[in-house]
């Protein structure tokens, strides 16, 4: 084999590789004999048929795969020899081999782009801050509170008298703009508690104090602060009277609990657990800030390109749906994208940082790894569908692949954070959640550069 490089800039790495042709064709005519002693043929017995009319049926074939199981065979030594680290999968260009006539030798370029010299990354240097808040007895009983109002009944009020704020009005409503019917205002049938204001401002004083088969006229103006104005009206159907649910054992056991004192332990455990996650996504975040501040290296441009492409994928989509910010939708789109740019660069180095501790430190995930994220991420599906769910989620492969990658990623970060030097501090519930890290790139930064690099999963 005869190795050329042919160009070496940056990451990029091309090579022209000339095997000779007398090699590729004694592998050829090898194949050609291992097919001779067991092909049958009409008229020749087994292991008797020509090796001439074998080529001649079969010598393009044959052709085609040597010259395939060359350039992988070759593509892989190259790589080894060289101790290269594809960042995606190598390019490879034939540039000559396919005549036989002229005996030309198989001539391909290799184009490959490599992963970076990735930093030693002390974990025990990182000296990282968890914010941690504790469950206060206000807390729990403004949930426990909710659960009795979820749990609050209604009955008719069958006197006719005038409504007030706390009541349960059962409504018809139509509404008019500009002397045209709004049929996205209409509602059949609606329950209105007054006093909660689940319309639109000012709806429920409005109606307040309408009786049971009343019609109410009245106009608003438009929620949006615009001039235009709703005509609406309303009839009446029923008055009821709120029946508040006591927040004690009766409560508890209409959601199958024996008393109060244990759903009161359920709620603080649920809200431990909130802020736990919580604690841990602001730590998470924070380490990714570090490691973006403190390591900068060249990226892969291929994987750099593909994480753009499927990050501007969705930004297109939001936008096409309007769901992007007001000042998101008022950037240029050449403006917008450089930033998205920045966003894909962050990912793919934070990404690449992660494997390589991962890879470093021999961490990988298992089946049963996979199978307890499955069963997670359908925990609070109904039970009659779970297992339906779980078999699709088995059978969808892209599904499976993503879910291994953020099972991976997530390994790799409580390994981190079960070695750096962490300091915790008590903060108050409004600190812990302030400031929510909304960034897209949030939680799964590193997930197209650990795909890319394909490793840590048995």
């Amino acid at each position: 084999m005869q190795l050329i490089e042919t160009n070496f800039q940056g990451l990029k790495r091309e090579f022209k590789v000339i095997l000779p042709f007398h090699v590729i064709q004694s592998k050829i005519d090898a194949r050609i004999k291992e097919i001779c002693s067991t092909l049958r043929l009409p008229g020749f017995r087994p292991g008797k048929v020509p090796m001439k009319l074998v080529h001649k049926r079969y010598g393009s074939a044959v052709r085609a795969d040597i010259i395939t199981e060359s350039v992988q065979d070759s593509t892989t030594r190259i790589l080894e020899e060289r101790q290269l680290r594809p960042a995606l999968q190598p390019q490879v260009h034939i540039l000559s081999g396919g005549n036989t006539e002229t005996e030309e030798d198989l001539a391909f370029l290799l184009s490959v782009e490599v992963l970076p010299e990735l930093p030693i990354v002390d974990l025990t240097t990182l000296h990282l801050e968890r914010l941690k808040a504790e469950v206060d007895n206000q807390s729990v009983e403004d949930v426990l509170a909710k659960l009795a109002r979820d749990r609050n009944r209604s009955s008719i009020v069958t006197e006719r008298r005038l409504s007030h704020i706390g009541d349960l009005l059962v409504v018809d409503i139509q509404g008019m703009v500009d002397g045209r019917a709004a049929p996205d205002i209409a509602r059949k049938d609606f329950a209105l508690e007054l006093g909660k204001e689940h319309f639109i401002p000012g709806f429920d004083d409005a109606i307040a104090g309408a009786r049971a088969e009343d019609v109410c006229h009245f106009t608003l103006k438009w929620p949006e602060g615009t001039d235009k104005a709703i005509s609406f009206v309303v009839t009446v159907k029923e008055v009821r009277e709120v029946i508040t649910m006591p927040v004690d054992d009766a409560l508890a056991q209409s959601y199958g609990l024996e008393s109060l004192d244990a759903l009161r332990h359920i709620v603080w455990q649920q809200i431990a657990q909130g802020y736990v996650a919580r604690s841990r996504a602001r730590l998470k975040r924070a380490l990714f800030d570090r490691f973006a501040t403190d390591y900068t290296f060249e990226v892969p441009s291929g994987m750099l390109e593909t994480e753009l492409s499927a990050i501007w994928q969705q930004v297109t989509e939001a936008r096409d749906k309007g769901e992007l910010s007001p000042d998101e939708m008022a950037k240029d789109e050449a403006i917008l994208k450089i930033e998205y740019r920045t966003m894909a660069e962050r990912r793919v180095r934070l990404g690449l940082l992660l494997a390589e501790i991962g890879r470093t430190h021999n961490i990988t995930i298992t089946q049963t790894d996979v199978e307890q994220a499955l069963e997670a991420g359908i925990k609070g599906a109904p039970p009659s569908i779970r297992q339906r769910m779980l078999e699709q989620y088995r059978h969808a492969p892209s599904v499976l692949e993503s879910l291994k990658v953020s099972v991976f990623e997530e390994k790799i970060v409580d390994f981190i954070l079960a070695t750096a030097p962490i300091t915790d501090r008590i903060v108050t519930v409004e600190e812990l959640f302030r400031d929510d890290p909304s960034d897209p790139a949030e939680g799964t930064e590193g997930a197209a550069a650990l795909d890319g690099e394909g490793q840590g999963f048995q």
